[in-house]
């Protein structure tokens, strides 16, 4: 008694550290949301952003003076001085003089275009960023949505098949029976045998397939197939697949970054072409008297603009390719746009060919079940031959599958265009 209690503590302590598990079925939903969670591409996708957004404080970097402090040994020559602190020493202490020196350079560049067209590129880099992240949901949201939809439409499929076996199996008692009395033929047992045999080999494979299917799920979430399950198409509504907020289509969101980017870097090369203001300035420690305007420091500060005037037509080309990058990515963008009405077009085919698939088979799986009945009760009565019956529970299992093949088809159909157009699982 003691084992069995210990071992029930087990189980709810389990239960409870992991609230994933559970034996309702999962819903698309709670799929897609443990897919996001645990995806290592979008994880991915996310670090590349971040790191993107750097490059924004990287470029804004240069927009701040910097600070140097340096030391040395200076030795006087005529026409300047030189030392191992080389061009800065000359700001830092212009007066030539001999010994240790010792002091602190600034420099800021005062307006330079490039930096700020750099930086306005490195914002843009980064909506490029936030688009390939949304492309990067949308694929790991499509492979979760049609994982979860196969699984639905195999285990379906096996619970089709399970029914028709269950009817089967009832008919061969009655046909057995009959036999064993000397009323029908010893044939007929064997053959409705072999309808049953045909049903369950069916729903084994279709059990199969829905195992590898959670697998396939369970590889997406983050999750053991044997930890969860779905429920089958056929039992779902067409509203379980209605879990999005709606969006702009990632494929879009990058064409429109990408066109965005290419501007950025049209105006980013073109600023190299303008003048740079510059400002520096430097104050010595006073390591040796020698030679210094003041008793203990020399200051100094300038000013200075530097124009490029030639540099081989690097500027002018670079400029060039960037615009020439500028018309592919426009073009590119009405690309996107024709691709997304073409899957658009393909999605509302497959959407409204199930939905009457599924409007023709709803009476005529009533009719099945009305013809079984009439056939089973006609054979019964020796009215009817067996093969009526056969046909009948045939044909009632044909359309079940086919029904839920054709919700698994909608629902994956309903859920891919929502996804395609920009689409984000509510949570």
């Amino acid at each position: 008694m003691i084992i069995v209690l210990f071992a029930l503590l087990l189980q709810t302590t389990a239960a409870a550290a992991d609230p994933a598990i559970s034996t309702a079925p999962l819903t698309l939903q709670e799929a897609l949301v443990l897919a996001e969670e645990f995806s290592p591409d979008l994880k991915a996708a996310q670090a590349r952003e971040l790191q993107v957004e750097n490059q924004i404080s990287i470029g804004e970097s240069y927009l701040y003076p910097s600070l140097h402090g340096q030391a040395g040994v200076g030795y006087a020559f005529l026409g300047g001085d030189n030392s191992l602190l080389g061009l800065e020493q000359l700001t830092v202490s212009p007066a030539g003089h001999v010994g240790p020196i010792g002091g602190f350079y600034s420099s800021l560049e005062v307006f330079n275009a490039s930096t700020y067209r750099t930086i306005a590129l490195a914002k843009r880099n980064v909506e490029f960023a936030k688009a390939l992240l949304a492309l990067t949901r949308y694929q790991v949201d499509l492979e979760t949505a049609r994982a979860y939809f196969e699984a639905a439409r195999d285990l379906g499929g096996a619970t089709a098949w399970r029914e028709a076996g269950r009817e089967m199996q009832k008919l061969l008692s009655e046909v057995q029976s009959l036999v064993r009395s000397g009323y029908q033929n010893p044939v007929d047992a064997l053959l409705v045998k072999d309808e049953v045999s045909e049903a369950q080999i069916e729903q084994a494979a279709d059990t199969a397939r829905y195992r590898a299917a959670l697998d396939k799920l369970g590889a997406l979430i983050g999750k053991n197939g044997d930890l969860f399950s779905c429920a089958p198409a056929s039992a779902l509504a067409e509203n379980s697949a209605d879990v999005f907020s709606s969006g702009v289509s990632p494929y879009l969101q990058i064409g429109l970054s990408q066109v965005k980017v290419a501007k950025a870097t049209v105006l980013q090369k073109s600023a190299k072409n303008y003048p740079v203001v510059s400002a520096a300035g430097g104050v010595d420690t006073g390591l040796s008297g020698a030679g210094y305007v003041s008793p203990n420091r020399d200051y100094s500060f300038g000013v200075g603009i530097g124009l490029p005037l030639f540099e081989g037509y690097r500027v002018v080309e670079q400029t060039k390719q960037a615009k020439n990058l500028l018309s592919q990515r426009r073009f590119d963008l009405s690309g996107a746009d024709v691709q997304i009405g073409e899957q658009n077009a393909d999605y509302d085919k497959a959407i409204d060919a199930a939905r009457i698939e599924l409007s023709g088979l709803s009476p005529e799986y009533a009719d099945d079940q009305t013809a079984v009945a009439m056939a089973r009760k006609r054979y019964r009565d020796f009215q009817g031959p067996l093969v009526d019956v056969r046909e009948a529970l045939r044909d009632l299992a044909r359309v079940s599958v086919e029904q839920n093949d054709a919700a698994a088809e909608l629902l994956f159909s309903l859920a891919g265009k929502s996804l395609l157009n920009g689409g984000t699982v509510r949570r």
